[in-house]
């Protein structure tokens, strides 16, 4: 939570802002980080854990504030994360963000992976409202992060060779 203030004002707070969180896991009995929230656009991670069975994580924001002397004006956003193993080696990923001050779904993104042994193998596809529709797959060695094959609406390589 942050906030500006001007105590020789007429409106002595200037600006406001705060973050609630949320994540929910169902754990195997091992340790890990909460998933990542789609705030912005992140690269996706190399390698997913596909052994999670569930998670859940919601996000809110809101800011707000005064230019000058127009009247406060607020933005109101909220972030929601899915992560699901639909079995040992299959894992269904699913996240949106919601602009509420417009009413509008500003993004959506699904994700399935696959955990072949040594090798993932992942399938993304992103819609973003106004946008063009992108997709993006990869798959690559667990063991050895610099050979892999990825192909996408933005990108293409073998290896990091473009």
């Amino acid at each position: 939570m942050g906030w500006v203030t001007d105590v020789y004002s007429q409106r002595p707070i200037r600006s406001l802002g705060y973050n609630l969180g949320l994540t929910l896991t169902g754990r195997t009995g091992r340790t890990g980080a909460p998933p990542a929230l789609p705030l912005e656009r992140r690269e996706e991670p190399s390698e997913v854990d596909v052994s999670e069975p569930w998670s859940l994580g919601m996000a809110y924001s809101y800011s707000g504030g005064y230019a000058g002397l127009e009247s406060w004006s607020s933005t109101q956003t909220a972030n929601g994360v899915a992560h699901f193993g639909l079995t040992p080696n299959w894992r269904l990923d699913y996240s949106a963000s919601l602009d509420i001050t417009g009413r509008q779904l500003v993004t959506q993104r699904f994700g399935l992976t696959r955990d072949l042994h040594c090798w993932q193998a992942t399938f993304t596809r992103v819609f973003v409202v106004g946008g063009e529709a992108e997709y993006y797959f990869r798959i690559g060695v667990k063991e050895q992060k610099e050979i892999y094959l990825e192909r996408g609406t933005r990108i293409g390589s073998l290896g990091g060779i473009q």
